[in-house]
C-alpha cells in the first residue's frame, strides 16, 4: 500500500485509472489483443484519455452520464484502433502496381475534429450575443 486511499477512478498509487479497457478495444477490433501488445495498447489508451482530459476540464463530471461515458469510450477505442491498424502512420502505400491511400485516416493518437465535437458539444452563447431589437420612443441622438 502506498498511502493513497482507493477512490473510484484512481489506482492504489493515486493515478487516474483508464475508463477504456483493452478488452473493450479487442471486442471493437474483432480480435484478441495478445500479451506482447497489451501493454502498448494500454499506453495508447492512457495517452488518448490524458489528451482528452487536458482539453475537457470537467471530464469527470461528464463521465457520470452513461451516454457520455459510452461516447467517450467509443472515441478512445476508435482512436486506438486507428493506431493498431496503421502503427507507422502511413498515409499511402505503393508496391509495384498496387497503391492504397488511407485518405485522412490518421493514426496519431489524437481524436479527429468530429470526435472533439462529440466530446465537447457547443454550448449556448446567448449570454454573449447581441440581438437586434426595437425600443419604442428611441430616436437617434438620444443619450441617457
Amino acid at each position: 500500500m502506498t498511502g493513497f486511499p482507493l477512490v473510484q477512478g484512481f489506482d492504489d498509487k493515486g493515478a487516474v485509472m483508464s475508463e477504456t479497457s483493452v478488452d473493450g478495444i479487442a471486442e471493437a477490433l474483432g480480435r484478441p489483443i495478445v500479451p506482447p501488445e497489451t501493454l502498448q495498447v494500454q499506453r495508447w489508451v492512457d495517452r488518448v484519455e490524458n489528451r482528452i482530459r487536458r482539453r475537457v476540464k470537467d471530464l469527470d463530471e461528464r463521465l457520470e452520464d452513461d451516454l457520455y461515458r459510452d461516447t467517450f469510450m467509443g472515441i478512445v477505442e476508435d482512436v486506438v484502433i486507428r493506431r493498431i491498424n496503421n502503427p507507422e502512420g502511413l498515409r499511402s502505400e505503393r508496391i509495384d502496381d498496387y497503391y492504397y491511400d488511407r485518405g485522412d485516416n490518421k493514426a496519431d493518437l489524437w481524436p479527429t475534429e468530429a470526435e472533439w465535437a462529440e466530446l465537447m458539444p457547443a454550448s449556448s452563447s446567448a449570454a454573449f450575443s447581441t440581438r437586434p431589437g426595437f425600443e419604442p420612443g428611441w430616436k437617434r441622438g438620444n443619450r441617457w
